[in-house]
């Protein structure tokens, strides 16, 4: 189904404007919590944006992972189907592992990482 310019236009003025509405909400809620809480500055709007813009560089893909993760984690259930207790014990130690350690890898060697959990 095609798209018409006006749906994609719509929907473009609508992430703006929610992006907006984010970042005045964190500026407000920075402004009205932080200088009487911990006694810093309030902040402007622009500086609200990069606050965001940094908590996203820093935490984004904790907050949201890839579609690739999430695929991968629906299936859960039918990996662990027909193993035995100590199978799942220890296909669980493997994926607490992975998901504990901080990783620094690039995106081929955590495919590859995947894989051999997988099998």
């Amino acid at each position: 189904m095609k798209h018409s310019f006006g749906k994609h236009a719509l929907y473009l003025a609508g992430g703006i404007a929610l992006l907006a509405a984010l970042v005045a909400a964190t500026m407000w809620l920075w402004n009205a919590l932080i200088p009487d809480i911990i006694g810093w500055k309030s902040i402007t709007y622009w500086q609200a944006a990069g606050l965001l813009i940094l908590i996203h560089l820093i935490f984004g893909h904790i907050a949201r992972p890839s579609l690739n993760d999430r695929q991968h984690e629906k299936h859960l259930h039918e990996m662990m189907h027909g193993m035995s207790r100590d199978e799942k014990r220890e296909f669980i130690r493997r994926r607490m592992r992975r998901l504990c350690e901080h990783d620094t890898r690039d995106p081929q060697s955590e495919a590859k990482r995947r894989d051999e959990v997988d099998e």
